[in-house]
């Protein structure tokens, strides 16, 4: 494109913009294709955006796809991440995930942060790329540290089961928080115990029983003994409910005892020891002491011993 085109491609995308403030889109997307044909990218991008979202035409998804890597090619960052997500989704071209991933990282690297969220994604599930969590990692802290854990939950998603599952530790409570809220809101159940914890402890997040009491049900409903304890605790002292329940406190540790866990098994005993929520029977509070006691469980030794 020489100076004189150039030219003519800048006041003609100038008037477009215009135009479509004046809410002329008819215009305005004519103009934009007539600047685009001329070899403008910022022009291209905005001529792939009215054929991608119909914008006074009719949609069509190959054309563009067609301005976008225009647009791309001359290196403008929006429309590096239009490529990649048309890749991603086969959307207008055929699906291809290592020309997204190639595309997002050079939105990536001009800051689009919503190419770095992308690319967390596919370096965790190895989409076109060797599967890298290190990478995966670092391109979803990135994405949150430029947009922020609101913006950008995927990200927050992706780092909460890395957590989860060891690979990495959070930067501080509230990266912690915010990450495993997402992994919780994805139905898992140890992320959702995790979050009724920091809600309970104020970690990462303001204390509040009550929802720490939401997230423990959650848990305990997919059968997490670890929740199902924590919630029979919480029904036992009236934590984040209304009034105390020992009988719900009673359903709930004994769901978790009958999974095998120590403390549930412990508290179980102690329900059954004291008469809340069962009839007092100490041979019944003597067994799940014992069983408790047997996986090292020391209050329930104690218990034992004063039973």
């Amino acid at each position: 494109m020489d100076n004189e085109q150039a030219d003519k491609a800048r006041e003609l995308c100038s008037r477009a913009q215009e135009l479509e403030r004046e809410g002329d889109l008819d215009m305005a997307a004519q103009l934009y294709e007539q600047a685009a044909e001329l070899g403008d990218s910022e022009a291209a991008y905005h001529t792939g955006l009215v054929y991608k979202c119909g914008f006074v035409v009719e949609q069509d998804l190959t054309a563009a796809f067609k301005w976008f890597r225009q647009a791309a090619k001359a290196g403008y960052t929006k429309a590096l991440a239009e490529v990649a997500t048309l890749y991603e989704l086969g959307l207008g071209v055929g699906q291809n995930w290592q020309e997204a991933a190639k595309w997002h990282l050079k939105a990536a690297e001009q800051g689009c942060s919503a190419s770095m969220e992308s690319l967390g994604y596919i370096y965790d599930r190895g989409l076109g790329v060797a599967r890298d969590e290190k990478q995966a990692a670092e391109w979803c802290r990135k994405a949150i540290k430029d947009g922020g854990y609101g913006e950008y939950p995927e990200a927050c998603r992706v780092l909460g089961y890395m957590m989860l599952r060891g690979v990495i530790e959070p930067v501080d409570p509230n990266e912690e928080f915010h990450c495993l809220y997402a992994a919780a809101q994805d139905g898992m159940a140890r992320a959702q115990y995790l979050v009724g914890l920091s809600y309970r402890n104020g970690k990462g997040v303001q204390t509040n029983k009550n929802k720490a009491a939401e997230w423990y049900l959650k848990a305990a409903e997919q059968g997490y003994a670890d929740a199902q304890n924590a919630l029979g605790y919480m029904y036992q002292h009236g934590y984040g409910l209304t009034t105390k329940d020992y009988s719900e406190a009673v359903k709930w540790y004994r769901k978790a005892a009958e999974q095998g866990h120590a403390g549930a098994q412990n508290n179980l005993g102690y329900m059954y020891q004291h008469g809340y929520g069962v009839t007092e029977y100490k041979s019944e509070a003597r067994k799940w002491y014992r069983r408790a006691a047997e996986q090292g469980d020391e209050d329930a030794k104690k218990n034992l011993k004063t039973l």
